[in-house]
């Protein structure tokens, strides 16, 4: 009876060592370096910095689109196609993702805020994995074209979260009301959404469209690769 109680508790002892090891290794898991962010930019500056930034148009420039009160900040006073294309000079490989506020403030007509990945046109370039709830305006905006969009055209502070993978873009929206809605953008066969990835912020108008959205708050995140961790 000695002799099994003796390797019973040796068993149980070699089974306490065992779990420690195991939970000594998840703790390290969890303390091992996270991600890293930086604000790429707050719009503090007072102007737009063209080290950071490409402003241009695909058609007519909305009627305001400057750097103010620490927001870029775009507006469509008169009912017409306009757009402003605002691009991020750096692109973004896998790994990384960039995070941003949109400011829904008002809008009627024909008027969304969307983005563009790469050399993408407004007729192809990268498609939606999901099924698309609204196909007339399409997937991913803010606002109204022809129809409320997916995400929705409630006014307000909407944060948005693109994450970038090797063969897709996830993007998680969340509106002002809290809710949450996600897509996956996927290359469309033209082989165009491939990385590093450019990407263009387009909040337009069409010809019964004014509007009002102000952006803020960019911020870069990366995740460093097993080989930096390994160094650090």
């Amino acid at each position: 009876f000695e002799d099994i109680m003796k390797k019973s508790i040796i068993i149980l002892f070699a089974i306490l060592i065992l779990f420690g090891i195991f939970k000594s290794g998840l703790s390290g898991a969890q303390l091992s370096p996270g991600t890293i962010c930086s604000t790429y930019d707050d719009f503090s500056s007072g102007s737009l910095d063209l080290n950071k930034w490409n402003e241009n148009t695909l058609m007519n420039y909305l009627d305001e689109h400057f750097v103010s009160n620490g927001v870029y900040h775009t507006q469509q006073l008169n009912p017409r196609d306009a757009d402003v294309v605002l691009t991020l000079t750096r692109t973004f490989n896998p790994g990384e993702t960039l995070e941003h506020e949109v400011n829904y403030v008002s809008g009627t007509g024909n008027q969304q805020f969307q983005y563009m990945f790469n050399d993408a046109t407004w007729s192809g370039g990268y498609a939606w994995l999901e099924s698309c709830t609204t196909p007339s305006p399409g997937c991913n905006g803010i606002g109204y074209w022809n129809g409320v969009t997916d995400v929705g055209m409630q006014n307000g502070i909407y944060t948005r979260k693109l994450e970038f993978f090797e063969d897709r873009i996830f993007v998680t929206t969340t509106r002002p009301d809290g809710s949450i809605i996600t897509h996956t953008a996927i290359d469309d066969g033209s082989g165009n959404l491939v990385p590093p990835y450019t990407v263009r912020l387009i909040p337009h108008t069409g010809h019964n469209g004014i509007t009002h959205f102000d952006f803020d708050d960019f911020k870069v995140c990366r995740t460093p690769s097993a080989r930096e961790e390994v160094m650090d």
